[in-house]
């Protein structure tokens, strides 16, 4: 394996492998098989009855629209190195050269976020043209999930359902969908919610589906999508990003407006709310012990609190590198901070040692991800890069 450091860092052994995906003809196949069993029974949320502004706040009812089935296009290119991915087998990169790499597609346009399947071996790709499902098997095999909306295909977040059966899209056009992967058909869309959606996230059990836009949180019932949404108000400018807590009972925003806030995730009560800075914060991830919410901001400063009190428990410098995105790993030994600038930071966030800095991307690192099993860390980019980067302990 090689291995990327600056000075003063201890260095963390890693590998790199890099896919794109140059938009040019290669026809892509849905997959076939039964209903994706993503039904739930339990109920949503209970609303609560005199709400106030720091909880969620019924609004009417909207009249649902229906849902017309995805077009199956072309890929608009796809080169890829015809040879399937493996995760124990990542390519090693000579350290501090950034020019070897195993280049296997250039992606046009960009991917805006990424998720990993739960079985660590499907991404999926958010673009402005639709979703890609890349199976890291059989890379030149991708599906193209393309929904015709009020703006275009233009999709800005997915999340799979704990089942890995279900997808979640959050699109410009402000609208959240629901694809059944086992048909590829749009099985639900949500009304229109006012703006355009900038992150969808699953509940644990796959009963809840959480979207963020301009000032507020919707969450969705996936059981009984005929009722309507609550938003959870407070935030006074975009909400870029809102996650659950490992236990499901809590949800952390972060807005543009320069605050973190952490929800009741069942009542939509603001249990607190802190003023990281003035630019605003980008990203929040929990670790998954929950005892850490990390959240990175435009100051260049990532935040590590305590989500039961807000106390501040330890602060990253990245020095002068802006955050764009963040990602504990499953083991919650690594903290990914991605930058503006391309470089990606790993931070123990124990200790607040900055281990390596991953040199690849030459744009801003849209989403960041670890694989369900660990090994690798996935990251997108304005570059148009998607890299696969094999950690070692």
């Amino acid at each position: 394996m090689g291995q990327v450091s600056v000075a003063g860092e201890s260095p963390v052994k890693f590998s790199r492998w890099i896919f794109a995906l140059s938009l040019a003809s290669v026809a892509s196949a849905f997959g076939s098989g039964g209903v994706a069993n993503i039904t739930p029974s339990a109920t949503f949320f209970s609303l609560p009855t005199e709400p106030t502004t720091e909880t969620a706040t019924p609004i009417e009812t909207p009249t649902l629209t229906s849902s017309p089935l995805p077009t199956l296009a072309l890929i608009p290119t796809v080169t890829f190195t015809p040879k399937p991915i493996v995760m124990a087998d990542l390519p090693v990169i000579v350290t501090g050269n950034t020019t070897q790499v195993m280049k296997l597609a250039t992606l046009n346009p960009e991917a805006e976020q990424l998720a990993w399947s739960p079985d660590s071996q499907t991404l999926a790709l958010a673009t402005s043209d639709g979703i890609l499902l890349v199976d890291l098997s059989e890379p030149t095999k991708a599906r193209h999930l393309k929904y015709v909306g009020e703006y275009g295909s233009d999709v800005n977040t997915v999340a799979f359902s704990p089942d890995g059966h279900g997808l979640a899209s959050g699109n410009a056009d402000a609208t959240v969908q629901l694809w059944n992967l086992d048909s590829g058909e749009v099985v639900w869309t949500s009304p229109g919610i006012g703006s355009e959606v900038t992150h969808v996230i699953f509940s644990a059990d796959g009963t809840q589906i959480i979207s963020s836009l301009r000032e507020a949180i919707v969450p969705w019932d996936v059981g009984n999508q005929q009722r309507a949404p609550i938003f959870f108000r407070g935030h006074t400018d975009w909400v870029l990003d809102v996650e659950f807590s490992p236990d499901g009972k809590t949800l952390a925003s972060a807005s543009d407006d320069g605050t973190v806030r952490l929800w009741d995730a069942k009542t939509g009560k603001a249990l607190w709310v802190l003023k990281n800075n003035s630019l605003g914060v980008w990203d929040v991830a929990f670790s998954p012990d929950g005892q850490t919410l990390a959240a990175g901001s435009r100051d260049n400063l990532a935040r590590l609190r305590d989500p039961k009190s807000g106390q501040l428990l330890r602060t990253l410098d990245t020095g002068s590198a802006t955050i764009r995105s963040v990602a504990f790993s499953p083991d919650g030994q690594l903290l990914a901070l991605g930058t503006w600038e391309g470089p990606i930071q790993l931070w123990a966030p124990g200790s607040g040692q900055r281990l390596s800095t991953l040199n690849g991307h030459t744009s801003g690192v849209t989403s960041l991800a670890f694989s369900p099993k660990g090994q690798v860390l996935a990251s997108a980019s304005y570059d148009g890069l998607v890299i696969l980067w094999g950690i070692e302990p």
